[in-house]
């Protein structure tokens, strides 16, 4: 393979997302890098037996991500409140999968540079992992699909040659996925299947290092249950069954349309999904019929281009997507891992076009997904700006002897804003200086843990009695920041026109619109002297 091909992609991947690099931290952000960045190392080697978030949001989580919690904590050392150095390392990971999906699109494509090229750009662009890439925790997403494809590569390695070192490579690779999030259990799964389909005439010495592999991942897996056994028992996780989820089977269809990059689907489709259950199932059902009895028929008749055809595409979506039917919520960063298929997949069977039809199509594919991509990437990049400049103007305004009061809403179209983790936003690393939590209100639906933050008139009677004055800091939903400085008798009578008893609970509602009307500056007296 020539060495510029997997160095273009991977530049494309940079490319596609350079303009997030200005960008703050955004929702989750705030909650991890707090929270590793106060974590000792020497603590470290303890979350492979324990749950990673250590209860930040108010209860466990079943999720065992000591690798992921590991890249946090370099991360913090390192760039400590900076959210450049964290974007930048969520995109030189994107930029090295790029890299792999190229690499094994030549694999797999028979040493064809178009393929190879189509594969890599398509996944460098796809839309879906706007959010993978341009918000820092969906590291969470990239991290294992980067360890899942370099064991491919290194497996690829000790097939072809039977060396050591390649087979210690996919077990640290594979490893390392793992721990980084449990989807990239689908690594050796989807591998097997594509042995038993496309490669199952290999001869004997090719199979005996297969099963020499094999055991090694038992061996791996074995290690790795014991661990999630330690830290949750029983608990494994996930929804249970999920066929009768109403929910559940909408969310496939979302991730049926969003996979499609010649689909950039926009709006409801995109996180709820529409259409009859029962119809979703059955068009689903067929689906998979069919892929099965395609790689049957071509595993039988010794199609193996038919049969890597099959599994790259159809075969690769319906296992990765069907585990989620498991996860409880939709996100398109989901789609990182089972994107790579799609890449490859959709490669390959334009490799398989004649040449009159391969490369028109092959660009009017890539015109589709970059402008796609673009749409996606948009929100993204307005929210990491609009949250740096929050941050900084926070920052400038709030002193010891002041109030804050903030409105900042939960996303701006698909992309986070401080929803959830407000709390650590005022925090360090965020803060050189932080504010004192009982000088800081903001709505109830920006905390993990509302009782904690509960607003009243009576709380906020008693925290203007001792502030010099009142800084007011109010974001809108299309990212523009309004602030104003109020003295607090201003502010009390204020405060009048909000409540009417000092019990009273303020909602979100009430509280944002009445943030953001004292964001606007008092009325002229046009009858004044003055």
């Amino acid at each position: 393979m020539p060495r510029w091909l997997p160095l273009c992609t991977a530049a494309a991947a940079l490319l596609a997302f350079v303009a997030t690099l200005g960008g703050g931290f955004l929702g989750d952000d705030f909650a991890y890098i707090a929270r590793f960045h106060a974590l000792p190392f020497s603590n470290w080697p303890a979350l492979f037996f324990k749950e990673w978030s250590g209860g930040l949001w108010g209860y466990p989580l079943v999720e065992l991500r000591p690798v992921t919690a590991l890249s946090f904590i370099i991360d913090s050392r390192l760039f400590g409140g900076d959210a450049t150095g964290y974007r930048l390392m969520n995109l030189v990971c994107h930029a090295a999968t790029t890299a792999v999906v190229t690499m094994l699109a030549w694999k797999y494509g028979a040493g064809n540079i178009g393929c190879a090229l189509v594969a890599g750009l398509v996944f460098a662009f796809h839309p879906s992992h706007a959010e993978a890439v341009a918000w820092i925790t969906g590291r969470v997403d990239v991290l294992p699909t980067l360890g899942g494809l370099l064991f491919w590569l290194a497996s690829g390695r000790w097939e072809a040659g039977g060396s050591r070192l390649a087979l210690a490579a996919a077990m640290v690779a594979l490893a390392a996925g793992l721990f980084a999030k449990e989807m990239c259990l689908f690594a050796p799964a989807l591998l097997l299947l594509l042995w038993v389909t496309a490669g199952l005439r290999a001869d004997r010495a090719l199979w005996r290092r297969r099963i020499v592999l094999l055991v090694c991942v038992a061996g791996l897996l074995a290690i790795y249950a014991v661990c999630r056994r330690l830290a949750f028992g029983g608990e494994m996780g996930g929804t249970g069954t999920p066929w009768e989820n109403e929910d559940a089977w909408r969310r496939q269809l979302s991730y049926f349309l969003w996979i499609f990059p010649v689909l950039p689907i926009e709006g409801v489709l995109q996180f709820e999904g529409l259409g009859r259950v029962p119809l979703i199932k059955t068009v689903l059902a067929v689906l998979g019929i069919a892929t099965v009895l395609g790689l049957g028929l071509a595993t039988w008749k010794a199609k193996r281009t038919a049969a890597t055809v099959i599994f790259f595409t159809a075969g690769w979506w319906l296992i990765t997507i069907g585990g989620l039917l498991f996860v409880p919520y939709f996100s398109p960063r989901h789609l990182y891992f089972p994107s790579t298929g799609l890449a490859i997949g959709l490669a390959l069977v334009l490799s398989q076009l004649g040449r009159r039809l391969r490369w028109p199509i092959a660009a009017m594919l890539l015109a589709w997904v970059a402008t796609a991509h673009y749409h996606a990437i948009q929100p993204w990049i307005l929210a990491g700006q609009t949250s740096r400049q929050l941050s900084a103007k926070i920052a400038a305004t709030h002193g010891p002897d002041s109030l804050l009061l903030t409105s900042v809403p939960n996303a701006i179209g698909p992309a986070w804003m401080w929803a959830w983790a407000s709390p650590f936003a005022f925090g360090p690393p965020f803060q050189e200086v932080p504010p004192a939590p009982e000088s800081v209100f903001v709505s109830k639906g920006n905390h993990f843990n509302p009782d904690r933050w509960t607003l009243s008139r009576g709380a906020l009677l008693a925290a203007i009695s001792d502030k010099a004055h009142v800084s007011v800091i109010a974001v809108d939903p299309d990212g523009r920041i309004h602030h104003r400085s109020i003295e607090r008798t201003a502010l009390a009578e204020e405060l009048q026109s909000l409540a009417t008893t000092e019990a009273h609970v303020i909602s979100d509602d009430e509280w944002n619109l009445w943030v953001h009307s004292l964001t606007r500056p008092p009325p002229v007296n046009r009858n004044s002297p003055l």
